[in-house]
């Protein structure tokens, strides 16, 4: 992640994927200080990088704060720059979210949200989201792999890679997930005046995509 050679990020090889190393290259286009989310944030990682990028950063997740990223928080304790925020995003409000937020990056947790809480959630994005933002978004679609074991249903958060079962063959993980094809998750954005810029598929079935704000 970070060069030996050189001071800063290195983007130039797989230690980041594709799509953190676009929200990154966004980032470096933006000032100092613009605000940045790093939403279902787990470990934090992204929000950390928006962070030596010199961006206002939140960090959001249901789950308690991991403990490297509470020793960052702490570390930092006196920076209005780099704000960590345990909430359930299903049941977030305006209040919960900063305004003119210039990007957004969903780690694989939108598929968990049900189909109101999803649009209800875009809707606040929409509010607080300024235009030309961006949303960087990767969700599960019928095509994502999972383990075929039965026992680790319900207990992974992200598909992983030697799959061996694709998600729409199997009703457990419909039942626990929003499954999204490229229409519908391009539908639900447009409806709150996110513009699909770029969508792609993983190599295990995973849509990714970046959606920009296109007015306010």
């Amino acid at each position: 992640m970070f060069s030996k050679k050189k001071k800063g990020i290195d983007i130039s090889k797989n230690k980041i994927d594709d799509l953190e190393k676009k929200a990154v290259s966004f980032a470096l286009e933006k000032k100092k200080g613009e605000i940045f989310l790093d939403i279902g944030c787990g470990s934090g990682k992204m929000g950390i990088l928006f962070f030596l990028l010199g961006k206002k950063v939140f960090l959001y997740d249901e789950k308690k704060i991991p403990f490297f990223l509470f020793l960052l928080t702490s570390y930092f304790y006196n920076s209005k720059n780099f704000i960590f925020k345990k909430i359930n995003i299903g049941k977030a409000k305006y209040k919960d979210f900063p305004d003119n937020i210039s990007g957004v990056f969903m780690g694989r947790f939108f598929h968990y949200l049900k189909e109101n809480e999803a649009k209800d959630f875009l809707k606040i994005l929409n509010k607080k989201v300024k235009k030309g933002g961006k949303v960087f978004i990767s969700v599960c679609s019928p095509d994502t792999y999972f383990l075929k074991d039965e026992k680790f249903y319900g207990k992974i958060n992200s598909p992983i890679f030697s799959p061996t079962k694709k998600a729409k063959d199997d009703f457990k993980i419909e039942e626990k997930m929003h499954l999204y094809t490229e229409d519908s998750l391009k539908e639900i954005f447009f409806e709150n005046n996110f513009e699909c810029c770029e969508i792609w598929k993983s190599n295990f079935g995973n849509i990714k995509a970046i959606f920009e704000k296109n007015k306010d």
